[in-house]
């Protein structure tokens, strides 16, 4: 009798370490995964931290971070879908979209020391607007300058702003002092509204003739004389 009872006992102790050595994630039979064990297991497509590996680029994303659902799915949620130029959000493969810069700003981009980083219609920096600091007339628009001179070539340098862009319909934008002078650019109008309109050579008011800031008999190759000015066409009768 006692030896019956060893032999159950002996027995019973074989079945509990058994079961002790299953692998974690088996159910009671063995056989079935149990989700949440930190392990992914055939019929899981992943478990806790553990992804098999996976990320958001693997199944076709752009970035972002893949998890894993209670259920032992895989979940997308925090994944950034393939994005393309233009949609305001700047992908891994473009420097900038829209307003998304990805922080950057001049001096991070390249040792530039101010200015303005601006973004390319195919989604690459434009550091056109970024500039260093120098001294004005040095033929280069340095931090605070709008623009500056070239007295080697006796041009201004205007970074390729007109006078279209400050506003106006048309005319020819100077340089002052490294500052934008606007006086040669114009309107549009009408001969005699006693304005210097866009496409007149010149216009008259009860003060007399309104003349290019630059118009002159001498710049019109005489000697000397005055300039007049008849229907918004110069009048050079007075010139000698």
């Amino acid at each position: 009798m006692m030896c019956l009872a060893m032999r159950a006992c002996s027995l019973c102790i074989a079945l509990l370490a058994a079961c002790c050595n299953r692998p974690i994630g088996s159910g009671q039979d063995g056989a079935t995964p149990r989700c949440g064990d930190g392990v992914a297991q055939p019929g899981e497509e992943c478990d806790l931290s553990d992804l098999r590996g996976l990320s958001c680029q693997d199944l076709g994303f752009d970035s972002g971070s893949l998890g894993c659902s209670s259920a032992c799915l895989l979940d997308t949620a925090a994944c950034i879908p393939p994005g393309y130029c233009g949609d305001g959000m700047a992908q891994l493969e473009e420097d900038c979209d829209g307003e998304d810069y990805k922080g950057a700003s001049c001096p991070t981009v390249e040792p530039w020391e101010g200015g303005t980083l601006l973004c390319t219609d195919d989604c690459q920096y434009d550091t056109t607007h970024c500039c260093r600091y120098g001294g004005c007339g040095d033929a280069v628009i340095n931090c605070g300058e709008e623009c500056d001179y070239d007295y080697q070539n006796q041009v201004p340098v205007l970074g390729g702003v007109t006078c279209m862009d400050l506003g106006f319909d048309g005319g020819t934008l100077l340089c002052d002092w490294c500052a934008f002078a606007t006086f040669a650019c114009c309107y549009n109008g009408s001969c005699g509204d006693e304005e210097l309109s866009c496409g007149e050579e010149c216009d008259s008011d009860s003060y007399g003739p309104l003349l290019p800031w630059d118009a002159s008999c001498q710049s019109l190759g005489f000697s000397g004389g005055t300039l007049g000015c008849s229907d918004c066409t110069f009048d050079t009768s007075a010139c000698f």
